[in-house]
């Protein structure tokens, strides 16, 4: 049977909480984790958007990749590499948006992320209708397969 570490979370993190009986709410050493990693990588955000009202970046460092790769990177010792663009986003929990920036020599989409301050939704969401009214015309969809 595997054991969960719990945590008491005044004393871990200094966070008390106030209910009717005044007790103390224990959590687990992951969430723990979590909840800090969170707390770090929003401050590194909200101290990167004090100088800059948007960040654009690729969504992926690679473009595309065989259907039978595990992997974008197809190397078990990197499995993650390829989101390394997102993560920090979703863990600082600042909107981001991504869409299509354009398309390799291959005629395949190149994804473009939009990142802007926390609760700026709609700024994001401008900046993204910015982007596509600028980037030209797009390719059309392709044609489903032929049974």
């Amino acid at each position: 049977m595997r054991r969960r570490l719990a945590i008491d979370v005044g004393s871990a993190l200094r966070v008390h909480r106030r209910s009717e009986s005044s007790r103390r709410q224990k959590l687990s050493a992951s969430t723990i984790v979590r909840v800090n990693a969170t707390m770090r990588f929003g401050a590194a955000a909200a101290k990167l958007f004090c100088d800059f009202d948007y960040v654009i970046s690729p969504v992926s460092p690679v473009v595309n990749f065989p259907a039978e790769f595990a992997a974008p990177i197809n190397d078990p010792a990197k499995p993650f590499e390829h989101i390394c663009y997102t993560v920090p986003w979703n863990m600082s929990e600042n909107p981001a948006v991504s869409i299509n920036g354009g398309y390799d020599k291959k005629g395949f989409p190149i994804g473009v992320q939009i990142v802007g301050r926390r609760f700026d939704d709609l700024g994001v969401l401008g900046m993204a209708k910015a982007f596509e009214g600028l980037r030209g015309a797009q390719k059309p969809w392709p044609s489903p397969p032929k049974k």
